[in-house]
């Protein structure tokens, strides 16, 4: 069974969720509801080989074995879409989702302007760790680092807190 113009399908209409479930036609969910895509009943066997044709080998018998499975596939020109692979009444089913590249601004979601605050561009931050390097942020010198004397165990757990753990809030940009 060729699934790739149901992919295109999902991607025109802006649906969120495609279902193949044995003895029922394909169905498709549009802003919230869910219709056949056509009256054809899929057999158990023709479930089956949808869901094996986006399977590989080792996702093939990991289902085998565990009798479900959840992956994500790209298909070129479309987008990406998460597939859940499982047993329904005896027979396999899946669900596929759409994951559309299309994410609402913070303006669209309605967030309070407190909470933009709050929010951390780390694209910079990332682009540096995946290139393999690390951020350094010259501080300046304390000139009286001294003048107050802080027990060695109180440092150490200052240190600590201040190691880096990957937020991104030194290169953030402010909105």
């Amino acid at each position: 069974m060729n699934v790739l113009p149901l992919f295109k399908l999902m991607v025109e209409k802006r649906a969120s969720d495609l279902f193949f479930t044995s003895y029922s036609p394909v169905k498709i969910k549009i802003d919230g509801k869910i219709m056949p895509v056509n009256q054809l009943e899929l057999t158990p066997k023709m479930v089956k080989e949808a869901a094996s044709e986006l399977m590989d080998e080792a996702q093939f018998e990991l289902f085998s074995k565990e009798m479900e499975i959840d992956f994500a596939i790209s298909k070129p020109g479309l987008g990406r879409f998460r597939v859940n692979v499982f047993m329904q009444r005896g027979n396999i089913a899946m669900v596929l989702r759409y994951i559309t590249m299309d994410l609402p601004s913070l303006d669209d979601l309605g967030v309070p302007p407190i909470l933009k605050d709050l929010i951390v561009d780390r694209s910079a931050f990332d682009r540096i760790i995946e290139a393999g390097g690390y951020v350094s942020v010259k501080t300046g010198q304390a000139p009286d680092a001294h003048a107050i004397p802080i027990p060695k165990n109180n440092a150490e757990t200052a240190m600590d807190a201040a190691a880096c753990i990957g937020c991104g809030a030194c290169v953030a940009a402010c909105p």
